[in-house]
């Protein structure tokens, strides 16, 4: 329980990062494959989450300015830390199959549970977009379905208070989703840790002027909207890329 999680992270040795974040997610794999109540498991999640961002924070300031390509052991680190970021989306993605299932508890939480899911999703991405790398294929279709997810809740606009994310801001699923496609899509390569921070907390509080419509419309000399495909593997595209599909998505630029 989480009692006994907070226990076990007062004897977590921090001294060595790595060890440390193997530590966490050999744990976390142990939780996610072990029964438990749904709200039980929460609680443990969430008492992990801020000494699992204190390592992935640290071990992944090596990798900012790096040189590409990355020696061996360099991306043996940018992998570590997309690892333990997988191991946090894949427990809340657990809470949430067992809110579907019937858990009432969970079901209570879902907009947390969608938030969290999202968020782990998108700092698993942002970890190779930070190291100048283009993340998998996967990843993306991963994303995608779970704000596809979240729409089929109508949950996409439910703001929820975080306080590990860009110093306690409340944050919507629209905005979280919008935030990490545009920051894909500017390619902030070069910049320092700390800038790349302030154009994520820019994004954040932007979010009245970010929408993800099913439908676009454009008037002459307005600037053209940019497309995701729900159902796909791709980041933002063109519009002149957009199919014909239920699945597409656009975001305006004009408010922007």
């Amino acid at each position: 329980d989480a009692a006994a999680c907070t226990r076990w992270l007062s004897q977590l040795q921090l001294t060595n990062l790595n060890l440390a974040q193997g530590a966490l997610r050999k744990q976390l794999d142990e939780l996610n494959r072990c029964p438990l109540r749904g709200n039980d498991r929460l609680q443990i999640l969430e008492t992990l989450r801020e000494t699992v961002s204190l390592v992935q924070t640290d071990i992944a300031r090596k990798l900012f300015g790096k040189k590409l390509p990355f020696l061996d052991e360099e991306f043996t680190l940018l992998i570590g830390v997309s690892s333990l970021w997988h191991s946090m989306l894949n427990g809340y993605l657990r809470c949430l199959q067992m809110a579907e299932a019937g858990d009432k508890q969970l079901a209570k939480q879902t907009a947390l549970l969608c938030q969290r899911s999202l968020l782990y999703c998108s700092l698993q991405l942002e970890e190779f977009s930070h190291a100048g790398c283009e993340p998998d294929p996967g990843s993306w279709q991963q994303l995608h379905a779970i704000y596809a997810y979240v729409e089929t809740l109508n949950l996409q606009t439910e703001v929820v208070r975080d306080k590990h994310y860009l110093s306690a801001m409340a944050v919507s699923c629209r905005t979280l989703y919008a935030k990490t496609l545009l920051m894909h899509r500017a390619r902030l390569t070069g910049l320092t840790r700390s800038q790349w921070h302030i154009a994520e907390r820019w994004l954040g509080m932007w979010g009245d002027a970010l929408s993800i419509e099913p439908r676009c419309s454009m008037s002459k000399d307005d600037a053209p909207p940019l497309a995701v495909d729900l159902g796909g593997t791709l980041a933002l595209q063109s519009i002149r890329h957009a199919r014909d599909a239920d699945s597409m998505r656009y975001l305006a630029m004009v408010p922007l």
